[in-house]
């Protein structure tokens, strides 16, 4: 959940909590609730209040959403074998931890940024890359690919359904000042 959500969840939860809380408070007879309500009822504040509930009930579809969406990674496993006792899993950030280890290795890239994205049709790894401008790039791309691929297969058991290789910048070697 990003911070923008997490903070709508808070005031949400805050205005509803209080909210409640007034109308147990006018429920239970107390004169300032009971007129607290009576003002908000009245016809020239009706329809700020019709519009506040409006906005309220959007933002709480939003949550909604937000909360059922698949997007949260946090955690995130793919299941690897299954066995009599049970499944065996892994989680998605080991296999970005070992995908970056075994592009860090090539000889030219000096910074990985791996991305491990599950989707319907398997696992998809999303590779960016910096480079120095001394190696072949598409060699350098075609040779990461089958390597990922093959040590992922090795290591997790996990089959990949796409390797993609980005270039984000290809770095110079500046020469050491002694």
């Amino acid at each position: 959940m990003r911070p923008l959500d997490r903070g709508l969840l808070f005031l949400y939860v805050l205005v509803a909590n209080a909210a409640a809380i007034l109308f147990l408070l006018a429920i239970g007879g107390w004169v300032p609730a009971l007129n607290l309500l009576e003002f908000l009822s009245t016809v020239a504040v009706r329809w700020g209040v019709v519009a506040g509930l409006g906005v309220f009930f959007l933002v709480g579809l939003w949550l909604l959403l937000v909360s059922l969406s698949p997007g949260s990674r946090v955690g995130s496993l793919a299941v690897i074998d299954e066995t009599p006792l049970g499944e065996v899993k892994v989680s998605l950030a080991a296999v970005e931890s070992l995908v970056a280890k075994v592009v860090g290795s090539f000889p030219g890239v000096k910074e990985v940024k791996p991305r491990v994205i599950p989707t319907p049709q398997g696992i998809t790894v999303e590779i960016r890359l910096l480079t120095t401008a001394s190696v072949s790039l598409p060699t350098l791309a075609q040779e990461i690919q089958e390597k990922v691929q093959q040590t992922v297969k090795e290591v997790t058991g996990l089959d990949l359904n796409r390797v993609r290789v980005m270039l984000e910048n290809v770095v110079t070697a500046r020469p050491r000042v002694e």
